[in-house]
């Protein structure tokens, strides 16, 4: 993370940002609303395992939301004719903000452990839809775990009012 990151060249990371952020965002959906809705209804319906249901269904909410962040990502990318120096830019912009390292440092450290928990909780090779719903569930936890855990100075309204204070009378 150096002063000579250079971003010509290096749109695709753009690219997969944004997949990355509709994963994330599609995992959040499915752990906070889509996961606990099909538990509620397979259990209503006396249908099976509802904890394999609810995993499943955070393993769909997730690859929709890949889906639909890359196809509105593309479409404002590609769509809107955004120069290739805007593209650049905004790759210079994530690839130092720390915010955001840290972000996808805690949703790929839970995705990687929410897979091998559904690996050993459901086998490795029985059904591939219970690892990504296993994979969505650590990429949730991660993202929630880092929220809850982020300490930014500049976000809290008193540290913001003290430094308008501090340079505004210089």
């Amino acid at each position: 993370m150096g002063d000579d990151f250079d971003p010509k060249g290096k749109g695709y990371l753009l690219g997969t940002h944004i997949l990355e952020k509709g994963f994330q965002a599609g995992s959040l959906i499915g752990v906070l609303v889509v996961g606990p809705l099909a538990a509620y209804r397979a259990a209503r319906r006396g249908e099976g395992d509802v904890v394999r249901r609810a995993v499943k269904a955070c393993g769909t909410s997730a690859v929709v939301g890949t889906v639909l962040a890359g196809t509105a990502g593309l479409g404002v990318v590609y769509g809107k004719g955004i120069p290739q120096e805007g593209i650049e830019d905004r790759v210079y912009r994530l690839h130092h903000n720390a915010g955001q390292q840290r972000t996808d440092w805690f949703a790929w450290t839970g995705t990687a452990l929410g897979l091998g928990a559904a690996a050993g909780r459901f086998g490795l090779l029985r059904d591939p839809r219970l690892l990504l719903g296993g994979a969505a569930l650590g990429a949730a936890a991660g993202v929630l775990a880092h929220v809850a855990t982020h300490k930014e100075d500049s976000v809290i309204p008193s540290n913001m009012v003290e430094e308008l204070k501090s340079s505004g009378d210089g």
